[in-house]
């Protein structure tokens, strides 16, 4: 029976997984997609295990119907995430308030009580487990089975679950894990002979009563930074590694569930370790030290010229601090071997390390990466993990003092080598990036922030191609006619504008032609670096910022799309590219269309550009999204044939020449023309126009709708791999259908 619940315990940790993956996606609908919102969403669910494993750890040592609590437990688990799934939408509109706070009032209400019940699982088996037995054997096999859960379970959510069943059903299946895993545990198991209690005593040195309690609290301490810097490793990789990877859903998740399998491995290897050292507080000293050696190589490693793969380049810098990190805590358990306390004692010494998961990642997030970098900050990290290991065989343990000198002295020799090499620590497409502007004597600028990291580039001519921004090592645009035709389209059309709202500010372009037009312009921007590189693009840039009917906002634009009270004559929405991207689907889903619509006023206009280097089929499941909000489309094409303009209306839209022509004054035309090698005329602007909703219609057929709980241009593995489509081709338009230039009393050549 036993592997029957190691077995049921991985299914628990994958589940765990899955609720963490669906979570943070719809409660970041309702936070909006920030860094802010995210961490706020892990403080609560690690806030969860570390009260749960402590409390949980204690009432395990007083109980003997182990099974039975474990079994009523994974129940509690499955009923509180059903209770969060039924609630949340019920309760959304509580959530419509700028406060920070109460959303995280209302979040931790909403996820706490699974969390909580999940943290409790790990210190019950442990207990269970370790009946008469070496506990640290049975904390490093339950650790490796349940993280190996989680693996599975951030895989399967991401690349297969999600796409198939969407966000909810893809929880409720979680949901039904924990409720079966619960009923067969309390059903079948309860009387069953799982583990022996007649074994004999545990014999090994209990470690907690020959050392100094000082010492032990200084392990502790070490363990609670110990999980704040793990978690921090997390948040410096996927930034390092995403030049590499991409910004794909399934990078993130790739990278994520490196980082599990390693600690997975190394929870089940640390057995190994504890042959090598019987001592298990030297052992955690030296996997300390470790950790932070190899996670100073993981920074060079990616600043090489290595001819390799990216899945061996992800395990060549995930995977050997990840294993040290997995062995850490079933080395901490071989301090812990009294039967009476040791629940009490493994779930909090947990607790501890969880704790530090919630703080880590707030200090890396918000004050290190914005202020050092993330090299800097992984420097720091590192070293820490040495100096902390190095301080308790220094202080504790005289035989290895000459050990521990040399080897706190390893970060002195880290930071020296950074100060004298500086490019041995830059990752490889950034520093080759960086030396093809310095070839071409371009200026450029390297900026990171607690969102994304940026870099803008501009060269000495004033050729547009030469001037560009880079978000997470993607191009996301240049200077292009596009994003003048964004301000300058709905606001030609539009009768009388006075209110514009753009969700992407990027290079400013749309920004700054739109002020021509002499009306309010709020611009909305993730990431706050961004606008900080505006003048690298615009010699009229600081006569642009200071406009006082221009304003730049901070913030996640499906958000400030759901809670502004605001009311806008225009909408203008141009995502960075890819369309596929991790996050994208929060503005182009059906439900976003729909809070625009709200804050749009009578006869507003909303705009949106969608570039074609996308699959066909997921043009048209965006092409439907939009098409199920607005009853009137207007469809308009690119000069360059790059992509397509969608505006689309309550009330329908008609083009009228001479409106146009009255409206399309000089200054409009000069900024038109600003880059064009072949002018942009008031006929050449009429022709951009092909198409209304019938164009549309004919197109997407029967095609659902991208939706909120549907994101299916995010997750669409599976479909791509068994529908192999080319991306979609600029012919989709033809023919013009000649009523709709009739309408419109459009002449073409």
């Amino acid at each position: 029976m036993n592997k029957v619940i190691y077995i049921f315990f991985c299914l628990s940790g994958a589940s765990g997984l899955i609720y963490q993956v669906v979570w943070s996606r719809l409660l970041l609908l309702i936070f909006g997609n920030t860094t802010h919102s995210t961490t706020t969403i892990i403080s609560v669910f690690m806030a969860g295990l570390a009260a749960g494993s402590l409390v949980f750890g204690a009432i395990a040592d007083k109980n003997k119907k182990l099974i039975l609590l474990w079994g009523s437990i994974e129940i509690l688990i499955g009923i509180s995430a059903i209770f969060m799934l039924i609630t949340l939408p019920f309760i959304s509109q509580i959530y419509n308030t700028h406060s920070i706070f109460l959303k995280y009032v209302i979040t931790a209400v909403l996820i706490f009580p699974a969390t909580f019940f999940m943290g409790g699982t790990l210190p019950i088996l442990i207990k269970l487990f370790a009946r008469g037995k070496n506990p640290s054997q049975e904390v490093s096999t339950l650790y490796f089975v349940n993280t190996l859960g989680a693996f599975v379970g951030t895989i399967l959510s991401a690349f297969v679950l999600i796409e198939i069943l969407g966000l909810n059903l893809t929880a409720f299946l979680a949901t039904l894990i924990n409720i079966l895993i619960g009923t067969l545990a309390v059903t079948f198991f309860k009387n069953k002979k799982i583990i022996s209690t007649k074994a004999k005593p545990n014999k090994s040195k209990n470690f907690t009563t020959t050392i100094s309690k000082s010492l032990l609290i200084l392990i502790l301490l070490v363990f609670f930074l110990s999980g704040a810097i793990s978690m921090s490793y997390e948040i410096v990789w996927t930034r390092l590694l995403l030049t590499s990877t991409g910004t794909y859903t399934y990078a993130f998740a790739t990278i994520l569930a490196t980082i599990l399998i390693g600690v997975a491995l190394g929870s089940f290897t640390s057995k190994i370790l504890f042959k090598a050292q019987k001592n298990p507080v030297i052992l955690f000293a030296l996997t300390e030290v470790g950790i932070g050696i190899f996670a100073t190589l993981s920074i060079i490693s990616l600043s090489l010229n290595i001819p390799l793969g990216l899945y061996p380049r992800l395990i060549l810098v995930l995977l050997p601090a990840s294993l040290l990190s997995g062995a850490t805590f079933p080395i901490i358990s071989g301090l812990f071997n009294n039967p009476h306390n040791f629940g009490k004692n493994l779930g909090g010494t947990y607790a501890a390390n969880t704790t530090g998961s919630i703080i880590g990642p707030l200090i890396t997030g918000f004050i290190l990466i914005p202020s050092i970098g993330t090299t800097k900050t992984t420097l720091i990290l590192s070293s820490a993990n040495i100096l902390a290991g190095s301080t308790i065989l220094l202080l504790f343990y005289k035989k290895l003092t000459k050990s521990a000198l040399f080897i706190s002295i390893i970060p002195t020799f880290i930071i020296f080598l950074y100060i004298n090499k500086p490019q041995a620590f830059i990752e490889k497409g950034l520093k080759e990036k960086i030396s093809f502007y310095q070839e071409k004597n371009w200026s450029f600028k390297y900026l990171e922030d607690e969102t994304a990291s940026i870099l803008a580039f501009s060269g000495q001519s004033n050729s547009p191609d030469e001037k560009g921004l880079i978000i997470d090592g993607v191009q996301t645009t240049t200077l292009t006619i596009q994003t003048k035709l964004l301000a300058h389209l709905p606001l030609l059309i539009h009768r009388n504008p006075k209110d514009m709202l753009i969700i992407a500010f990027g290079m400013g372009t749309t920004y700054r032609s739109a002020l021509i037009h002499n009306i309010n312009v709020d611009a909305i921007e993730l990431v706050p670096s961004v606008p900080k590189v505006f003048s690298m693009f615009f010699k009229d840039a600081e006569k642009v910022l200071t406009n006082p009917k221009g304003n730049i906002i901070i913030n996640d634009g499906r958000n400030y799309t759901k809670l502004t009270s605001k009311k806008y004559d225009v909408i203008v929405v141009d995502p960075p590219p890819p369309i596929n991207a991790a996050g994208t689907t929060v503005l182009y889903s059906k439900e976003f269309y729909e809070d625009s619509t709200r804050i749009l006023k009578e006869e507003g206009i909303l705009v949106q550009w969608f570039w074609y280097g996308t699959h066909e089929e997921d043009f048209k499941m965006l092409f439907s999204a939009m098409r199920s909000v607005f009853p009137h489309i207007l469809v308009a094409v690119s000069p360059d044939g790059r992509g397509v303009f969608f505006i689309g209306s309550q009330e329908e839209i008609i083009l009228k020449k001479d409106f146009l022509k009255e409206k399309l004054n000089n200054e409009i035309l000069e900024d038109l023309n600003e880059w064009q090698k072949s002018p942009i005329t008031l006929e050449r602007l009429l022709e951009l126009f092909v198409g209304d909703e019938k164009t549309i219609d004919r197109f997407i057929a029967d095609t659902q709708p991208v939706t909120d709980n549907h994101p299916k241009t995010e997750y669409f593995l599976i479909r791509h791999k068994l529908n192999p489509r080319p991306n979609i081709s600029p012919n989709w338009v033809h023919p013009i259908l000649p009523e709709f230039d009739q309408k419109h009393s459009i002449e073409r050549e």
